[in-house]
């Protein structure tokens, strides 16, 4: 059977989209891997202390430079990340995809959140890596450093409802954003 142009088209347009995933993701776990064997060896800590310390006035550790309304405008976008309002918000979500009897997707939201979670506690237990000096502190913070669980789990559930969003939305231009 010969297949023609178009044929060829559709099938790499079927075929692409799961190979970039594919391949996107074993980058970043190669990426990710590389930084976690950096992070264990104690390499990144010089790096790491010497950014936290440009960003506080000298001599003063507990000071960071900036104006006040930055502190606390970086202080509210970092809560964004918690896990008090990401709780909330994909308990809010979820209630909303389970009401509109869109069991599956409450059910990919659940158990991306859960999974997320469980999966940052793990490696946080596997890392162990101490936080910076309390000086340097500008949120409380009750756990290990790395990775980090508000980078984390924020990614995972905004991406997770980004896709579902995606998902139902009639109309590309809408998907895309």
């Amino acid at each position: 059977m010969k297949r023609t142009t178009t044929d060829l088209l559709a099938l790499a347009r079927r075929e692409i989209g799961p190979i970039a995933v594919v391949l996107t993701v074993g980058v970043f776990g190669l990426v990710f891997r590389h930084l976690a064997e950096e992070v264990r060896e104690g390499d990144t800590h010089a790096f790491d202390t010497a950014i936290l310390y440009a960003l506080r006035v000298p001599g003063q550790p507990g000071t960071p430079i900036g104006p006040a309304w930055l502190t606390t405008a970086l202080t509210d976008v970092t809560a964004l990340g918690s896990i008090t309002v990401l709780s909330i918000i994909v308990l809010l979500v979820f209630g909303l995809i389970a009401s509109l009897r869109q069991v599956r997707a409450a059910t990919v939201l659940l158990a991306a959140s859960v999974g997320g979670l469980l999966l940052t506690d793990l490696l946080k237990d596997v890392f162990q890596r101490d936080r910076p000096p309390m000086a340097l502190h500008l949120v409380p913070a009750l756990n290990a450093s790395f990775p980090s669980g508000h980078a984390t789990l924020s990614a995972t559930i905004y991406l997770t409802l980004g896709a579902l969003i995606a998902h139902f939305a009639p109309r590309r231009r809408v998907r895309v954003f």
